[in-house]
């Protein structure tokens, strides 16, 4: 439409200048898989800022490896989608948070949880596409991801059918769909 918005997202939706529309959003189970990690001098003091504020990001977690495992992935996707989800659902619009955690079979060798957009080829079902193999059981994922986006596409609720009840996020209770 030819509008700009100069200001950061989470300012835009913490003032609820966000469209009134119901929002569906979510994350990958694993975003930053691998070698990407969190280490002392790193990211994690660039969010914190101080070695006190570092250790305390840190303490958040059960363990070091932990941190140097889900830090990242937390930092950029996780707690903002469920920042933009809580500020949304405040509006008392329809908000829809997910966690994607199918996984194919073929990438359990490579990866623990599902990585960074692997979600795609579920939600457009396009599996063909997907860099590992899959089967029946992606197939069927496939078909119930898909529906869920569909409904939701086309009428502002994803729910529908005989899929699995996703319910509206609220921050009293926190629920997502996995």
């Amino acid at each position: 439409d030819g509008k700009l918005v100069p200001d950061a997202i989470d300012t835009v939706f913490a003032q609820h200048g966000e469209a009134p529309v119901p929002y569906l959003l979510g994350f990958n189970a694993f975003e930053f898989p691998g070698t990407t990690v969190a280490k002392p001098g790193g990211r994690a003091a660039d969010l914190a800022r101080s070695p006190a504020a570092e250790a305390s990001v840190e303490r958040a977690y059960d363990s070091p490896e932990a941190f140097d495992t889900h830090f990242i992935s937390d930092w950029i996707f996780v707690e903002p989608a469920r920042l933009l989800a809580r500020l949304h659902s405040q509006t008392g619009v329809q908000t829809y948070l997910y966690r994607f955690a199918v996984l194919a079979d073929a990438a359990r060798s490579q990866y623990s949880d599902a990585p960074h957009a692997s979600e795609r080829q579920y939600v457009f079902k396009t599996l063909a596409a997907s860099p590992w193999a899959t089967g029946a059981m992606d197939a069927a994922a496939a078909e119930t991801i898909s529906a869920y986006w569909v409904a939701f596409a086309k009428g502002g609720d994803p729910n529908g059918e005989a899929r699995v009840p996703w319910h509206a996020y609220s921050a009293s209770d926190d629920r997502l769909l996995e």
